[in-house]
């Protein structure tokens, strides 16, 4: 296995994405149970 495979820059990386996914994820069930429409949770969403 390459050593870069699992260099600390590439799981910091991977941590990032995984902190955006829980936040869009707890946005999205958040504003559903507010009754917010899907329309305007999407401008909030970091993608």
């Amino acid at each position: 296995m390459s050593p870069r495979v699992l260099s600390p820059l590439v799981m910091a990386w991977y941590l990032i994405l995984k902190e955006f996914e829980m936040r869009n994820l707890r946005l999205i069930l958040k504003s559903l149970a507010d009754g917010i429409p899907i329309e305007e949770i999407k401008e909030y969403l970091v993608l």
